[in-house]
């Protein structure tokens, strides 16, 4: 997502499509989150989830031997 991410920021935008096609969602996302400063509030187990999640997915790919 980084490269495509970097790709989007350069202009080249079938490039970062090629590269991963949420890119163009993502910076869309982020620059609306950047221009109206909405207040956001989070129950404080949800980054315990999320990071829960994440590393679960990883252990998946690394126990299966798959990259996903």
């Amino acid at each position: 997502m980084t490269r495509g991410t970097l790709a989007l920021l350069h202009g080249d935008v079938l490039g970062a499509l090629a590269l991963n096609p949420g890119v163009i969602l993502a910076v869309i996302v982020v620059v609306l989150l950047l221009w109206r400063r909405p207040r956001l509030s989070m129950p404080m187990w949800l980054p315990w989830v999320v990071v829960a999640t994440l590393w679960s997915f990883q252990l998946f790919k690394y126990a299966t031997g798959r990259p996903l």
